[in-house]
């Protein structure tokens, strides 16, 4: 298993890597075949925050409009029994997901927002911002849930509080209760040292690396020692040397319910743009071959020669389909075999 410091310096070159990459989209608009020179995004570019903050602006307008009280909840693991931080950060999602399902049970739908954060140490915790009041009752049981029946946490470390929606945001001691004016700010409160490559707390930079690391799609580098290690332990398994090797899930930062999913998409230009194929430049010599990483199955080469090639400015399709379908997640493909 790699070390904390190894993690960090495969995503420093990943990110110095990075840079150096761009792509082109091949399409057609129009009737006529159109080449667009992309830049390569991943989530910590800044064409991703610009449309993250986007997303955001919109959810304090659906919550402006609503106007609704809500229940904040900060959800804290143990932080004994890991071989990594990685571990930890599955350990936590999973009993997460548990009880979010069972919070729809008490519930019945409602409107919610999460964000993961790390500790000095390295290790994560989720905020949740669910939009509706939970009675002392409900609370109580939230925190047998993630306490007592998936023994993921201690009751110390389970914050629950009473938010209620007003024109300013402040903290009340006395009444355990906090006003909200902005889940925008909120949120980024959380996300904006996440992102920020250059901040000089260590746990911020560790935490994106880790989560970087756990979403590439490559066998794990102990070869020499396959059996002891075990990328998808956690307690409550099995032992640790008893499970068969396996490889991580990615591990998000932010999430939300359907709803507000829908309330934060952005909105898309009228644009014909049919995406046919996409090409990745790795910008290490201008006799290099581009790598294709996308093709529409639906068209074959010879269709391409029925069209009038033409090279154009990316800002014309700037939210075309290609612009969604990059965002969500090409950086956890192996385009660059391995992050090692």
């Amino acid at each position: 298993m790699l070390s904390d410091s190894e993690i960090i310096s495969k995503f420093q070159a990943y990110l110095k890597q990075t840079e150096l990459l761009s792509m082109k989209v091949t399409g057609i608009s129009e009737g006529e075949l159109i080449e667009i020179d992309m830049p390569y995004i991943h989530r910590w570019t800044e064409t991703y925050k610009n449309r993250l903050l986007a997303k955001f602006y919109k959810l304090d307008e659906w919550f402006a409009s609503n106007n609704l009280d809500a229940t904040f909840f900060t959800f804290t693991t143990r932080q004994q029994d890991f071989l990594c931080k990685a571990d930890q950060y599955t350990f936590l999602k999973k009993n997460f997901q548990k009880v979010r399902d069972n919070m729809r049970k008490i519930k019945g739908k409602f409107s919610y927002i999460w964000v993961a954060e790390p500790h000095k140490s390295g290790y994560a915790h989720i905020h949740m911002l669910a939009f509706t009041a939970f009675t002392d009752e409900e609370k109580e049981t939230v925190k047998r849930l993630w306490c007592d029946k998936y023994n993921a946490g201690v009751r110390e470390a389970l914050d629950i509080q009473d938010v209620k929606a007003c024109d300013d945001f402040g903290e009340h001691i006395k009444t355990r209760s906090k006003k909200l004016q902005s889940p925008k700010n909120y949120i980024l409160k959380y996300l904006k040292k996440t992102f920020n490559e250059e901040d000089t707390d260590l746990s911020y930079f560790l935490f994106s690396a880790t989560a970087w690391y756990m979403g590439r799609r490559i066998k794990e580098d102990d070869e020499n020692n396959k059996h002891n290690v075990v990328r998808g332990w956690y307690p409550g398994k099995e032992t640790k040397h008893d499970l068969k090797e396996k490889k991580y899930s990615m591990f998000r930062f932010y999430g939300s319910s359907r709803d507000l999913s829908s309330v934060m998409k952005l909105d898309e230009s009228e644009s014909d743009f049919l995406t046919l194929k996409i090409t990745l430049n790795a910008g290490t010599g201008e006799d290099e071959e581009p790598t294709e990483i996308y093709r529409n199955m639906n068209f074959e080469e010879a269709d391409y020669k029925k069209y009038i090639c033409k090279d154009i400015d990316i800002g014309e399709y700037a939210y075309s389909d290609f612009d969604n379908m990059s965002i969500s997640g090409f950086d956890d493909v192996d385009l660059l075999k391995g992050p090692g």
